[in-house]
């Protein structure tokens, strides 16, 4: 996209605000509508998205955004936090998150779990400035399960036991989504949310 935009320049076409050419949008059709299944081979893409300044907002990010059935998107802020894998849940998004694919229970628990994440990130900055203890009781709880969601979502690698002494483990979707669902009913308020981190299936804590 950036050498698209800096040969519009060179050829004299006016970009547009954002610095690309102005064409941007039928170039990625253009690309994308290749990008398909025929009669004679099945096309599944990965695409790698470089992000300007990590702004999604971005046109040429946007551009892309239409022709992506799922967008995983990783996160500087999560790995600066320690957490891996580090992809950010709230930005993270599939067109395939429909109860009639994913079950009604799955579905459900999602948009539970992405609003308890989105006023979570509401209350950070206010967290930052007075501390967690000075946020009203249901506040401090909802901060407190959107932290235990977080650090549930990190993973004990199997390719990194030799350096953190933890097996890797796999935890099946039913099973996180049972788990999710608990954290955001409150079974696990007590819990520090240090304890869920790299732990895979919260089977291992007793609560």
């Amino acid at each position: 996209m950036d050498f698209l935009g800096e040969l519009s320049v060179l050829t004299g076409t006016m970009p547009s605000e954002d610095g690309y050419q102005p064409t941007l949008a039928s170039e990625m059709a253009m690309v994308h509508e290749r990008l398909v299944s025929t009669s004679s081979g099945k096309m599944s893409a990965i695409e790698a998205i470089y992000v300007p300044s990590d702004d999604l907002t971005d046109l040429g990010v946007g551009s892309i955004f239409p022709y992506l059935d799922s967008v995983l998107t990783l996160s500087r802020e999560v790995y600066q936090q320690g957490h891996f894998p580090a992809v950010s849940l709230l930005s993270s998004s599939s067109s395939l998150m429909r109860s009639d694919v994913v079950g009604q229970k799955h579905f459900e628990t999602y948009l539970a779990m992405q609003a308890m994440l989105s006023k979570a990130k509401e209350l950070e900055r206010m967290v930052a400035l007075v501390g967690e203890s000075e946020l009203s009781e249901e506040n401090r709880t909802s901060y407190h399960r959107a932290e235990l969601i977080k650090n549930y979502m990190t993973q004990p690698f199997f390719t990194t036991a030799s350096q953190t002494g933890r097996e890797g483990e796999y935890v099946s979707r039913e099973t996180t989504v049972n788990e999710v669902a608990d954290i955001l009913t409150g079974k696990y308020d007590g819990v520090e949310a240090t304890e869920m981190l790299n732990l895979g299936s919260l089977s291992k804590l007793k609560v």
